[in-house]
């Protein structure tokens, strides 16, 4: 069974009060959202509110948000593959809550921020919407990004010098300066989104959970680290699709003994999957994906 973590950011620069609003009406499923196809209304009784803490649209007008100020950061847990018994009604939200909750504080998030949390179970998997408000209890900024993309030791460097922080004075930017006086180096920051997806997988692996937080391509025999899956294009992903769809034709083609189909699906098994590894090991290189043909499939 897997349990995914998505996680996506929204900037008050890209939406309006007005998106946050309806973003917000869909996640918390306020009386005045219009549900999509994507809901199954029979089962619309099943989506509940578990934690509100804020409006998440009354942060555009907080006096401390900047113009592109960091205000809401979902993190969406994903339960997939799940056996019938335990779909719909069966499904145990306060378990499974609880698991989210005990992985949120072990990443230090609960120490700083707080968190609006849904459930919704009339989709097509059942899943949780952790709502980050971005907005510091300890500070009182919107500091979220910093503690999300957080910096290394590296400096940055162009031209073989280092690069400066700067800052808006007025209608000029001058170079931020520390408590001492000097100025303060550009330092790289972290990838904080593949960082915490990468750290969910260790917690449920921790824990020594049932779900794994990625997918379970053909048993496992044609599976890659999360970090090179989440590389794969819509094509490549495709790609593994259609795979384990060949490797259970393959497994009934034997047990029908039609071995002239068996032979056959084995060698498009083969072309596609050594296909597939030359662009997994590019990644894994740091070779550019764009660089890479796309391999067509009938």
């Amino acid at each position: 069974m897997t349990a995914v973590l998505n996680i996506k950011k929204f900037n008050k620069k890209d939406l309006s009060k007005k998106d946050f609003d309806y973003l917000e009406q869909h996640n918390l499923r306020d009386q005045n959202y219009q549900a999509k196809d994507n809901i199954d209304p029979e089962r619309k009784h099943l989506d509940r509110v578990l934690i509100e803490k804020t409006k998440i649209k009354d942060l555009y007008d907080d006096p401390k948000s900047k113009s592109n100020s960091l205000l809401m950061c979902g993190f969406v847990f994903d339960f997939q593959d799940l056996p019938e018994e335990e779909k719909g009604e069966n499904f145990n939200v306060e378990k499974h809550f609880e698991l989210i909750q005990g992985y949120l504080e072990d990443i230090g998030l609960t120490k700083e921020y707080d968190y609006n949390a849904s459930f919704h179970g009339s989709e097509s998997s059942p899943h949780f919407h952790i709502d980050v408000i971005c907005k510091s209890k300890i500070t009182g900024t919107f500091n979220f990004n910093d503690w999300l993309n957080k910096k290394t030791g590296d400096v940055l460097m162009k031209n073989g010098k280092p690069e400066y922080e700067k800052e808006r004075k007025g209608s000029k930017w001058v170079l931020k300066l520390d408590s001492e006086g000097n100025p303060i180096p550009k330092r790289n920051r972290i990838n904080g989104v593949a960082e915490l997806q990468t750290k969910w997988g260790s917690w449920l692996e921790g824990i020594k959970s049932r779900y794994t937080n990625k997918k379970d391509i053909s048993g496992n025999l044609f599976s890659f680290p999360n970090g090179i899956y989440r590389k794969f294009s819509k094509e490549q992903k495709d790609q593994l699709d259609y795979i384990r769809e060949a490797v259970r034709d393959r497994k009934l083609a034997r047990a029908e003994n039609n071995f002239s189909k068996f032979k056959k699906i084995t060698e498009y098994i083969k072309k596609q999957a050594l296909s597939l590894l030359d662009i997994a090991l590019d990644i894994d290189d740091g070779i550019d994906q764009k660089k890479n043909k796309h391999i067509g499939i009938k």
